[in-house]
């Protein structure tokens, strides 16, 4: 066989192979396109018209960006972008520091240390709406446990009603959200803290390295992709945190937690008006999509220097 065949033959060869792997991708591209991609082209074409149930029947009518002007001019869009911004940003920074330290703590060999790892996980099991009514018992103003608490040691003189208060709404469901999410996230972390060498923490101790040079020469270092991971699915587990918010507080007080999951419902199943509520969703998701995009090659850079 000349040089000429042998090359033809394997052009051909890798000409097939590509062609069956195309072939086998198309039935789960076709499941993500119908499942993914056209809901969110349909919800994004709905963010440009009137779509209301008050038409009736009617087809809905392209009105170009005026539910976007509306959302901006009325200032429910900032307000729900700054609450957003606060809940999403207070919550993943208190979520990434506390699951390092309780991993790195419950990584040692303490006593009882499987039975505290089997305790961290309840709040996990527990569904959303449950761990938001439980949360609300807790800070239920006239018999809730934290104010009895707080009051019992004198550190208030009177019953707070945290979930009506402007100041401490907000962080009162970051608190429950905190609450719910911590599980996963300390399980990440212990798992990257258990693929990491003993022999590299042996070899350090020999050498005469404490705890805390230990933690940030070794330790940070190796859980940089896991604590990449952590932080993107954090954001975006917070970004689309809905039920929670909704169950403890509606939005409320005055939009002090309405955070853009929560407009956006009011504005589709509230206001009947599917067009703003889509429109809030698209800028919702252009958000997540570019902190996606900027925080991934903003850690894929600094890997490279």
């Amino acid at each position: 066989m000349n040089p000429i065949q042998s090359l033809t033959r394997r052009f051909r060869t890798k000409t097939v192979d590509s062609a069956f792997g195309v072939l086998l991708m198309v039935p789960a591209m076709l499941f993500v396109g119908v499942l993914i991609f056209l809901p969110v082209a349909e919800s994004i074409w709905m963010s440009f018209t009137d779509y209301t149930l008050a038409r009736g029947r009617g087809a809905p009518e392209w009105n170009s960006f005026d539910n976007y002007i509306h959302l901006v001019q009325s200032g429910a869009l900032w307000n729900s972008l700054e609450v957003t911004a606060i809940f999403v940003i207070g919550v993943v920074a208190a979520l990434v520091v506390v699951s390092i330290i309780v991993a790195v703590a419950l990584n040692q060999k303490l006593p009882g240390r499987r039975l505290l790892r089997s305790v961290t996980l309840l709040p996990w099991v527990t569904p959303t709406v449950i761990g938001a009514l439980l949360w609300m018992w807790i800070l239920q103003p006239q018999y809730g446990v934290l104010n009895f608490i707080l009051s019992t040691f004198g550190i208030i003189n009177e019953p707070v009603s945290w979930l009506a208060n402007v100041d401490w709404a907000l962080p009162s469901v970051m608190a429950a959200a905190f609450w719910r999410q911590f599980p996963f996230m300390f399980v990440v972390v212990l798992a990257g803290l258990q693929g990491i060498p003993r022999d590299m923490y042996e070899s350090a101790m020999i050498d005469g390295a404490s705890f805390m040079r230990r933690f940030f020469s070794i330790t940070l270092p190796l859980l940089r992709n896991v604590i990449r991971v952590v932080i993107l699915m954090s954001v975006i587990m917070n970004f689309r945190q809905f039920p929670l918010v909704w169950t403890m507080t509606g939005g409320g007080p005055i939009d002090r937690t309405m955070t853009l999951a929560v407009l956006s419902y009011r504005q589709s199943f509230v206001n009947l008006n599917f067009g703003r509520g889509a429109a809030v969703a698209t800028v919702w998701l252009l958000i997540v999509m570019l902190f996606s995009v900027v925080f991934t090659r903003l850690f894929r850079s600094r890997e490279y220097e």
